[in-house]
């Protein structure tokens, strides 16, 4: 099966394959709220490297079609839906799963 470059799939396995095995351990743990000191940084990590990109809505209609609703997502938890905070929380939720969390 051919992934998209900009697709779910393709961006925990890209995400994944960049960092360290201690950070692979670290995310295993990790428990993910955008209000939580140890969690954030990885949030921006991800929004900063996938989606804050001008080439992002690929990727943006890939998630909406895993999880349909994220706008209300976003709204729902009180992050701004520009910030994609929401999203960076399903990429790291993705590849908690793939680590095997």
């Amino acid at each position: 099966m051919k992934t998209q470059k900009n697709s779910l799939a393709a961006v925990v396995s890209d995400f994944i394959a960049s960092l360290s095995e201690a950070e692979k351990a670290e995310l295993r743990t990790l428990i993910l709220n955008s209000q939580l000191t140890t969690s954030w940084p990885w949030y921006k990590q991800v929004m900063a490297r996938y989606l804050q990109l001008p080439d992002a809505k690929e990727l943006l209609d890939d998630i909406e079609s895993h999880y349909p609703g994220t706008e209300f997502g976003n709204a729902v938890s009180g992050e701004n839906p520009s910030s994609h905070a929401y999203e960076a929380k399903i990429i790291l939720r993705e590849a908690q799963k793939a680590l095997g969390k």
